[in-house]
């Protein structure tokens, strides 16, 4: 984008958005986190099954997770709950302690929706 000249930036970079579209999910939400599109990356993250999301390392995952907390809580809470399923379910007892922090995260982020929807 440094290349692009300033008037058409806005043009070049919903270009480069869509074509990204096709992606693995993981290049996409690093992509969309990078380039600060949070909107578009909590759809995405609300359009995605659980099992793909619980097949996405925690390097892919967390990070998006904790940008989304504030604006988008209830994604961020399907985040963390995918990032302690994945643990459970390839059954890593030595991560388990992990899991659990993941799950009480996502305890976090539905309490916090639910005092926003209701305050």
């Amino acid at each position: 984008m440094k290349f692009v000249p300033k008037a058409g930036r806005t043009k070049w970079h919903e270009k480069a958005i869509e074509a990204a579209k096709g992606a693995d999910l993981h290049s996409l939400m690093e992509l969309l986190l990078e380039t600060k599109e949070l909107k578009r990356l909590a759809d995405l993250v609300r359009r995605s099954k659980d099992s793909a999301l619980e097949g996405l390392s925690h390097y892919a995952t967390e990070p998006v997770a904790k940008k989304l907390e504030k604006t988008h809580p209830g994604i961020a809470a399907r985040l963390w709950c995918a990032q302690g399923m994945r643990i459970v379910n390839a059954k890593k007892s030595k991560y388990y302690d992990a899991a659990l922090s993941n799950f009480e995260r996502a305890k976090a982020c539905w309490r916090g929706r639910q005092r926003r929807d209701n305050g």
